[in-house]
């Protein structure tokens, strides 16, 4: 339907156009079939350099050498640390995002080795986000088996700094710095390749610090240290009543403190991340969230420290 409530028809020859694609997919899917060992040598090049947040230089280096080969133009990187290039269409008014995250989680990991097997592949962070790039980077290769020109300019992206404290500092970067206006974009994700998620929940992340003050007296008998009152925090945040309609979740996703068994933690961190598909119940929740912590802090005579990035 159009704006005024009235039934609009579709679009000249697009029911053609639908039925001349679903024709041509099983081709596609047979020339994609044939291109596994290209899939898998990107994944081994890409996934086998290590890439902290904020540390994804040598990765994004190799992913842009893989794009030139492809024949990308502008291949380079910007402030952020993103590596982007760009296949130009037909049509250069309208350019299309494709993008997935270049870092990892963790940057301790000291083999990184993937290993392929017959019916799988073993290795750290291969499906997230591994996959997505060396998925990323052989799609100009499928279009050039396939003879397919795009009518739009497609721009390959590496994003920098997504995970964890980087908060898709990355992303963010280029959509407000980009000299390209970006039209419409495709975010890659290695444990979904295959399924297309055509709507997003919006989110926040924070990380929430118990710390014991100079003066507590944790040598006392009794004491109880950080591990409690953390412990009542995250109590209290369960608690708070989530709707089943618009989609909410609270992911606590880590939770770290303490160093021995007898003596008591003096501080404690907790890190998790809330989603909403509405912006106003996700600002609820926030508030929520900082009158507990200022609460239990209260209370328990810990320091209670709530750092949101959002």
């Amino acid at each position: 339907q159009n704006n005024d409530g009235n039934s609009s028809a579709p679009a000249p020859g697009a029911s053609e156009r639908v039925d001349a694609i679903v024709k041509s997919l099983p081709r596609i899917r047979e020339i994609a079939a044939g291109m596994q060992e290209i899939i898998l040598a990107n994944l081994v090049m890409i996934g086998e350099v290590p890439a902290p947040t904020g540390g994804e230089g040598r990765r994004v280096e190799t992913i842009l050498q893989r794009l030139s080969a492809c024949g990308l133009q502008n291949c380079s990187t910007d402030e952020k640390g993103n590596g982007y290039g760009i296949l130009f269409g037909e049509q250069s008014t309208r350019n299309i995002l494709i993008s997935a995250h270049a870092d990892t989680f963790v940057s301790d990991v000291v083999d990184q080795t993937v290993e392929i097997g017959q019916d799988r592949v073993v290795g750290p962070f291969v499906g997230d986000n591994c996959l997505a790039l060396a998925a990323m980077v052989s799609l100009p290769t499928l279009f050039e088996k396939l003879q397919v020109r795009p009518k739009s300019n497609l721009v390959f992206m590496a994003a920098a700094r997504s995970l964890g404290r980087g908060n898709l500092e990355g992303l963010r970067y280029f959509l407000a710095n980009s000299a390209l206006p970006i039209h419409a974009g495709l975010c890659l994700e290695g444990v979904q390749l295959g399924r297309l998620n055509y709507s997003c929940l919006g989110m926040f992340r924070g990380e929430i610090e118990c710390r014991l003050p100079e003066d507590y007296k944790w040598a006392q008998f009794g004491s109880t240290g950080a591990i409690i009152p953390m412990n009542d925090v995250i109590s209290r945040i369960n608690k708070i009543p989530l709707p089943r309609r618009p989609l909410t979740s609270i992911v606590m996703g880590s939770i770290e403190g303490g160093i021995t068994y007898h003596n008591i933690a003096r501080q404690v961190t907790l890190r998790f991340e809330v989603r909403c598909e509405e912006s106003e119940l996700l600002k609820q929740i926030r508030q929520q969230i900082e009158n507990i912590t200022a609460d239990v802090a209260a209370q328990s005579g810990v320091k209670v420290k709530l750092d949101i990035f959002a």
